[in-house]
Protein backbone atom coordinates (compact mmCIF):
# COMPACT_ATOMS: atom_id res chain seq x y z
CA UNK A 1 0.00 0.00 0.00
CA UNK A 2 2.85 2.40 0.66
CA UNK A 3 4.27 1.72 -2.51
CA UNK A 4 0.90 2.60 -4.34
CA UNK A 5 1.13 6.13 -2.55
CA UNK A 6 4.27 6.71 -3.51
CA UNK A 7 3.68 6.15 -7.35
CA UNK A 8 0.62 8.50 -6.95
CA UNK A 9 2.69 10.93 -5.47
CA UNK A 10 5.50 10.67 -8.03
CA UNK A 11 3.03 10.73 -10.88
CA UNK A 12 1.25 13.65 -9.57
CA UNK A 13 5.37 15.74 -9.36
CA UNK A 14 5.59 14.44 -12.55
CA UNK A 15 2.26 15.63 -13.98
CA UNK A 16 3.03 19.06 -12.64
CA UNK A 17 6.70 19.55 -13.58
CA UNK A 18 6.23 18.61 -17.23
CA UNK A 19 4.91 21.57 -19.64
CA UNK A 20 6.81 24.39 -17.38
CA UNK A 21 7.89 27.06 -19.54
CA UNK A 22 11.30 28.61 -18.33
CA UNK A 23 9.86 32.78 -18.55
CA UNK A 24 12.09 35.43 -17.01
CA UNK A 25 9.69 37.74 -15.03
CA UNK A 26 11.16 39.60 -12.41
CA UNK A 27 8.67 42.45 -12.75
CA UNK A 28 5.55 43.98 -14.29
CA UNK A 29 5.01 46.83 -16.12
CA UNK A 30 3.61 49.65 -14.25
CA UNK A 31 0.32 52.22 -15.11
CA UNK A 32 1.64 54.18 -17.98
CA UNK A 33 4.39 52.35 -19.21
CA UNK A 34 3.97 50.91 -22.76
CA UNK A 35 5.21 47.97 -24.86
CA UNK A 36 8.64 49.80 -26.34
CA UNK A 37 9.98 46.85 -27.89
CA UNK A 38 9.23 42.76 -29.01
CA UNK A 39 12.12 40.76 -30.06
CA UNK A 40 11.44 36.83 -31.12
CA UNK A 41 15.25 35.04 -30.66
CA UNK A 42 15.54 31.88 -32.11
CA UNK A 43 18.33 29.47 -32.19
CA UNK A 44 19.15 25.85 -32.75
CA UNK A 45 20.53 23.00 -30.98
CA UNK A 46 24.11 22.30 -30.77
CA UNK A 47 24.49 18.72 -30.75
CA UNK A 48 26.33 17.46 -26.98
CA UNK A 49 26.58 21.21 -25.68
CA UNK A 50 24.76 24.11 -24.80
CA UNK A 51 23.49 27.07 -27.36
CA UNK A 52 23.98 30.38 -26.14
CA UNK A 53 23.38 34.24 -27.29
CA UNK A 54 23.23 37.48 -25.76
CA UNK A 55 20.68 39.97 -27.84
CA UNK A 56 21.13 43.76 -27.20
CA UNK A 57 17.24 45.48 -27.97
CA UNK A 58 17.91 49.64 -27.79
CA UNK A 59 14.70 51.58 -26.90
CA UNK A 60 16.22 54.84 -28.17
CA UNK A 61 15.40 57.89 -26.34
CA UNK A 62 13.17 55.77 -23.97
CA UNK A 63 13.92 54.34 -20.62
CA UNK A 64 12.71 50.75 -19.53
CA UNK A 65 10.84 50.38 -17.12
CA UNK A 66 10.46 46.29 -16.98
CA UNK A 67 11.64 43.66 -19.32
CA UNK A 68 10.34 40.18 -20.02
CA UNK A 69 12.11 36.65 -21.72
CA UNK A 70 8.72 34.58 -22.60
CA UNK A 71 10.07 30.87 -23.38
CA UNK A 72 8.00 29.92 -26.33
CA UNK A 73 8.45 26.39 -25.23
CA UNK A 74 5.87 24.66 -22.83
CA UNK A 75 7.53 21.10 -22.74
CA UNK A 76 10.26 21.92 -20.11
CA UNK A 77 13.03 21.72 -22.98
CA UNK A 78 13.47 25.41 -22.92
CA UNK A 79 16.61 27.63 -22.01
CA UNK A 80 17.08 29.83 -19.35
CA UNK A 81 17.37 33.88 -19.45
CA UNK A 82 19.13 36.62 -17.97
CA UNK A 83 19.60 40.26 -18.27
CA UNK A 84 23.49 40.78 -18.38
CA UNK A 85 23.45 44.21 -19.45
CA UNK A 86 21.48 47.54 -19.49
CA UNK A 87 17.86 46.88 -18.29
CA UNK A 88 15.50 49.09 -15.92
CA UNK A 89 16.42 52.75 -15.72
CA UNK A 90 18.44 52.37 -18.98
CA UNK A 91 17.91 52.87 -22.86
CA UNK A 92 18.75 49.36 -23.52
CA UNK A 93 19.32 45.66 -22.42
CA UNK A 94 21.17 42.90 -23.31
CA UNK A 95 19.66 39.68 -22.27
CA UNK A 96 21.77 36.44 -22.04
CA UNK A 97 19.93 33.08 -23.52
CA UNK A 98 21.38 29.45 -22.55
CA UNK A 99 19.75 26.70 -23.73
CA UNK A 100 19.46 23.13 -22.03
CA UNK A 101 22.06 21.00 -23.23
CA UNK A 102 21.61 19.30 -26.92
CA UNK A 103 18.53 21.74 -27.25
CA UNK A 104 17.93 24.99 -29.05
CA UNK A 105 15.32 28.13 -27.52
CA UNK A 106 12.96 30.31 -28.47
CA UNK A 107 12.24 33.18 -26.96
CA UNK A 108 10.02 36.29 -26.94
CA UNK A 109 11.46 39.43 -25.21
CA UNK A 110 9.21 42.38 -24.22
CA UNK A 111 11.04 45.82 -23.44
CA UNK A 112 8.23 47.87 -21.32
CA UNK A 113 8.97 51.65 -20.39
CA UNK A 114 7.65 55.00 -21.02
CA UNK A 115 8.00 57.07 -23.45
CA UNK A 116 10.15 60.37 -23.22
CA UNK A 117 7.77 63.78 -22.18
CA UNK A 118 8.06 66.82 -25.32
CA UNK A 119 8.11 70.25 -24.54
CA UNK A 120 6.42 73.07 -26.35
CA UNK A 121 7.38 76.37 -25.68
CA UNK A 122 4.85 79.30 -25.59
CA UNK A 123 6.16 82.61 -25.24
CA UNK A 124 7.86 82.30 -21.71
CA UNK A 125 5.96 79.35 -20.49
CA UNK A 126 7.00 76.22 -20.92
CA UNK A 127 4.26 73.66 -21.27
CA UNK A 128 5.08 69.93 -20.18
CA UNK A 129 2.90 67.09 -21.84
CA UNK A 130 3.87 64.30 -20.03
CA UNK A 131 1.59 61.14 -20.35
CA UNK A 132 -1.30 60.86 -18.28
CA UNK A 133 -0.64 58.46 -15.68
CA UNK A 134 2.55 58.94 -14.46
CA UNK A 135 4.60 56.94 -11.78
CA UNK A 136 7.76 56.41 -10.13
CA UNK A 137 10.55 57.13 -13.37
CA UNK A 138 11.91 60.32 -13.75
CA UNK A 139 10.92 62.59 -16.20
CA UNK A 140 13.26 65.65 -17.47
CA UNK A 141 11.85 68.71 -16.93
CA UNK A 142 11.65 71.30 -19.59
CA UNK A 143 13.78 74.01 -19.31
CA UNK A 144 12.62 77.66 -19.47
CA UNK A 145 13.49 79.39 -22.86
CA UNK A 146 12.65 83.12 -24.18
CA UNK A 147 12.02 83.82 -27.80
Amino acid sequence: MCSCKSLVILLLLLAVSVGQRHNYTPCQPLVGDTLLRRESVRREYTIFGFTSATVRVNTGDNIIGCVHALDRWDDDTGGYAEIVGGGIGYNYVDVGITSQFSRGFHFDLEVYGQKPQTCKYLRNVALIFAPAHTHTHTYHTCGYTTF
